[in-house]
């Protein structure tokens, strides 16, 4: 994931965007990592770019083309106020 997302750094064109997340998650008995990707534009075309991440066999797969306001919100429940997480980016 992490080789990707430095590919990805390189060959951006301003219409992608992944966060990698390590998460202990109820559905997972260990921590685990995991992408939260973004593309604006079609899914054959996301699906073309992010293909790589998709080889590695994710072991919950939740890709969907959404709205933006409905990707801005994602993480709300996980980040909210007074639970004292920090959410941080480069």
């Amino acid at each position: 994931m992490v080789e990707f997302a430095n590919h990805l750094m390189e060959i951006t064109d301003e219409n992608s965007a992944m966060g990698i997340v390590l998460n202990w998650t109820p559905f997972m008995p260990e921590i685990s990592a995991m992408t939260h990707l973004f593309y604006n534009g079609s899914n054959q075309e996301a699906m073309k770019l992010f293909a790589p991440l998709f080889e590695l066999g994710p072991v919950k797969y939740t890709a969907a083309e959404r709205p933006y306001h409905e990707v801005n919100g994602l993480l709300n429940k996980d980040l909210e106020h007074g639970s004292r997480r920090s959410a941080n980016g480069a």
